[in-house]
């Protein structure tokens, strides 16, 4: 067993993965400076993400935050057969510590963010955006690597030009960049009827095919009807989403 933590303030983890090799990547978020890392936020209850890294007996290897102006949040993670590692999370304010911009606004953004195998910080990328002075939130939830290295992240947009639709209603979405972090400007956004829909996990399969879960308030657009009885924000349905490979459409 191994404790992450400082005294007097909260960690979480939510999300594990292990390396080709049997290392093992955990990633959430802390309230306090953990591992001596010094914290970048607006106040003592706003949280920084972290990764984590223990060899397979358990023993901690290097600790990483990751702050904002405001927060970050760190809610999900995958490693690629080099042992780079991919944050996915959320943040909110104008930059990452790192001085990635979240063009969101005062919104939230989608963050990625990559480290190499040895804990150095390898690049960030923030998706948000606004529009007419109001900013749109979007966060990510789940993330996965394809068989050529590109990363997959999944999550909720509020944005109509990154594939909510409409703008104002939360919409489950995925979002491909390259294994750079570079952001394809791929996304495909799970329309409903009115509703709320989000993605909480994702896999890839062999053929690079991605298949996400998550829960929705509403009936979906392609004529699947919700077994619970419609009340936005108050009755919800699971769901199991395919979508293809390469182009990221649903299946």
């Amino acid at each position: 067993t191994s404790m992450l933590g400082v005294s007097g303030a909260n960690t979480d983890s939510p999300t594990i993965q292990v390396d080709p090799t049997g290392n093992v990547y955990v990633t959430g978020n802390t309230y306090g400076n953990l591992d001596g890392n010094t914290l970048t936020r607006a106040s003592a209850a706003e949280p920084n993400a972290f990764i984590s890294k223990f060899d397979s007996s358990g023993i901690k290897q290097w600790t990483k935050t990751k702050g904002a102006s405001t927060y970050s949040a760190g809610i999900a993670i995958s490693v690629d057969s080099a042992g780079n590692s991919f944050l996915v999370g959320e943040m909110k304010g104008g930059t990452l510590d790192d001085g990635a911009v979240n063009t969101g606004g005062s919104d939230s953004g989608l963050t990625l963010v990559k480290y190499n195998t040895s804990g150095t910080w390898q690049a960030s990328r923030v998706i948000g955006h606004s529009t007419g002075g109001t900013a749109r939130h979007m966060g990510g939830q789940a993330v996965v690597i394809d068989s050529t290295g590109n990363i997959w992240a999944g999550g909720m947009s509020k944005s109509g030009v990154n594939c909510a639709s409409p703008d104002l209603s939360q919409t489950a979405a995925i979002f491909k960049f390259t294994s750079s972090t570079t952001y394809t400007g791929t996304c495909t956004g799970v329309n409903t009827s009115g509703g709320n829909t989000f993605i909480f996990g994702m896999a890839v399969d062999s053929s690079d095919n991605i298949y996400a879960v998550g829960y929705t308030d509403a009936n979906m657009f392609d004529s699947i009807t919700k077994n619970s009885s419609y009340s936005a924000g108050v009755n919800y349905d699971a769901f199991l989403i395919k979508f293809n490979a390469s182009t990221g459409t649903k299946a």
